[in-house]
C-alpha cells in the first residue's frame, strides 16, 4: 500500500539555512514542503526557497487565509521571530510545530531567540545547551517538547562556538521531528 503525501508549510524569519535544511532533509520522503511563508519581505529564505523551487508567500493580513489555501499537515516554524495570533494557534492546534536554540524550559519565552539566548547560556556558565522541538501554544516556547538534543559545551566555548553547534543539531533535530510526526 502506497503511503499518503504529508504536506508541511514552513515559517521563516532569516536567512533560510534552517529552511534550506529542511528541505534537503525531507528529499526521498512522502513530505512535501508546500511553501515558504516570509515574515517579512527580503529575506534570506525567500531567495533559497525560490532557487528550490518552492512557493513563497510574504505574510500579509491574511495569513490565516494564506494557510487555509494550502491545507497543511503541519506548519513548521523555522526562525520564524513573529508572534502569532491567539486566533491562528487555534485554528491550527496541534498542526504548529517550533525549533528552539535551547533546552527548553531554560533559556525561553519572549525576547529569547538567536544570539541572545546563546549569550545567556555563556553567561550562566552552562555545562550543556542544545535545541528544542515543541508544539507551539499562546505563551512563547511553553508547548508540549516533541524532542529534545544535548550538546556538551566547554568553558571556553564563545557565545559563536555555542551558537555554531547548536545550530548544526537544531537542523538535524527539527528534520528528524517532523519525520517523527508525520510519517510515525
Amino acid at each position: 500500500m502506497e503511503r499518503l503525501t504529508r504536506s508541511i508549510i514552513v515559517m521563516a524569519s532569516g536567512s533560510g539555512t534552517t529552511f534550506e535544511a529542511l528541505v534537503r532533509g525531507l528529499e526521498g520522503t512522502q513530505i512535501k514542503i508546500k511553501a515558504l511563508i516570509a515574515s517579512k519581505p527580503g529575506i534570506g529564505a525567500i531567495e533559497k526557497s525560490e532557487t528550490l523551487g518552492i512557493p513563497t508567500k510574504v505574510q500579509g493580513d491574511d495569513l490565516l487565509g494564506i494557510l487555509d489555501s494550502f491545507e497543511p499537515d503541519l506548519i513548521v516554524l523555522a526562525g520564524y521571530l513573529k508572534k502569532l495570533t491567539p486566533e491562528f494557534i487555534q485554528q491550527f492546534k496541534g498542526k504548529i510545530i517550533n525549533v528552539h536554540p535551547s533546552l527548553l524550559p531554560k533559556y525561553g519565552g519572549k525576547g529569547m531567540y538567536g544570539t541572545k539566548v546563546h549569550a545567556a547560556v555563556k553567561a550562566a556558565a552552562e555545562s550543556e545547551s542544545g535545541a528544542t522541538v515543541h508544539w507551539v501554544t499562546e505563551d512563547y516556547d511553553e508547548g508540549p517538547i516533541v524532542d529534545q538534543v544535548r550538546i556538551r559545551l566547554e568553558k571556553s566555548d564563545s557565545i559563536e562556538e555555542i551558537e555554531s553547534k547548536v545550530r548544526a543539531a537544531e537542523k538535524e533535530l527539527l528534520i528528524s521531528a517532523v519525520k517523527k510526526i508525520l510519517l510515525s
